[in-house]
């Protein structure tokens, strides 16, 4: 990871004064992640690098679809071990560089344009990485997490979320590659667990975003913070309707570690912010920090909107999702959304070249 990235390290530096010094969840454990260079796994990754020169002797398998990449992220380090391994493909699990303890499954396309050009390899990679990743964990008796989404519950219809509420999913509408191969993971979790006995753990995330975001799945917060952190000319249209739940980052992998300290078996934890903002709200917030990089907002009216398609999303979930099952564990949202914004603008100039800017 580049060294100048302080927004990360400042994230990771408060989510480890959090932590419960007590706990032994990473204390001298084997940790396999895969999509380790997803945004979650990258925060994770860091997180587990920081506490293992913090003494806690723990040492992680970095599992990606190309291990140069993952290692130009990270660099060389004692306690990361790099493998390649492609959960598209069918076939037989890799073995990791020694027995396991903890193994989180977080290998996901979760970009728009891979559900509308490539649901099949978005429910393959889904289905294999928690297949492989269960049989692992069987071999070896490991604990294991799946990172789920809030997806799964379908379309919500601006209603209130709790884990066991589930809505309507039109299993035909080629978006519900990710939804719906994500509710038979947690199937599957669940169905290991019952057979084999292993120790499942299921968080569902809700609009994860901050300071290890990709920006390149074209989705509108992508656009939105890349013409803010670039100081870039942005179009768009007022949507006042829509609303956002946003959880930042460091908020989400404290969550995940609440659940893996604290947690019951088998039991999903929503991980989400408290509150929600409309499209418009969101676009103003990161155009207050961006128009001080040189960012320009222009909204459009209705006649001015030529080719612009909004994709109809039936099983989109419009509720809003509640974490009081996380809550009843400790968690708390410690950055608002202002402050998130804010942030991932900053970390996101972090990482551009001068020459990219």
């Amino acid at each position: 990871m580049k060294s100048n990235m302080s927004i990360l390290w400042d994230d990771i530096n408060q989510s480890i004064k959090s932590l419960d010094t007590q706990s032994n969840v990473f204390h001298g454990k084997h940790i396999v992640i895969t999509g380790a260079t997803g945004q979650i796994g990258k925060y994770l990754v860091n997180f587990l690098k920081r506490l293992n020169e913090l003494g806690y002797g723990c040492t992680v398998d970095v599992v990606s679809r190309n291990a140069k990449h993952a290692m130009n992220l990270f660099g060389n380090c004692a306690c990361l071990n790099y493998i390649t391994h492609d959960f598209e493909q069918y076939g037989a699990c890799f073995e990791p560089s020694k027995p396991a303890d903890l193994i989180i499954a977080g290998a996901s396309p979760t970009s728009p344009y891979a559900y509308n050009n490539v649901p099949v390899k978005v429910a393959q990679t889904n289905l294999n990485c928690t297949v492989q990743m269960l049989e692992l964990s069987k071999k070896y008796g490991s604990s294991i997490l799946l990172l789920s989404s809030s997806s799964i519950y379908g379309s919500a219809d601006d209603r209130e979320v709790h884990e066991n509420d589930y809505g309507a999913l039109d299993p035909l509408q080629v978006s519900a590659c990710y939804s719906e191969s994500k509710r038979a993971c947690e199937m599957l979790f669940s169905a290991y667990h019952h057979q084999f006995g292993i120790a499942t753990y299921i968080v569902r995330l809700r609009r994860i975003y901050g300071s290890t975001m990709h920006l390149s799945q074209n989705s509108y917060l992508d656009t939105v913070f890349r013409a803010a952190a670039k100081g870039e000319y942005l179009e768009t249209f007022r949507d006042a309707a829509n609303k956002l739940q946003l959880t930042y980052i460091a908020d989400a992998v404290n969550g995940i570690v609440y659940v893996l300290s604290k947690g019951k078996v088998n039991l999903p934890y929503n991980i989400c912010a408290n509150d929600l903002v409309t499209v418009d709200e969101f676009t103003a917030i990161a155009y207050e920090t961006g128009k001080k990089y040189g960012m320009r907002l222009r909204y459009l009216e209705k006649e001015d909107i030529r080719d612009s398609v909004r994709v109809n999303n039936k099983n989109r979930n419009n509720g809003r999702c509640l974490s009081e099952q996380l809550k009843s564990l400790g968690w708390r949202q410690a950055v608002t959304i202002r402050q998130g914004i804010n942030r991932t603008i900053l970390a996101l100039r972090e990482t551009f070249d001068e020459t990219e800017r």
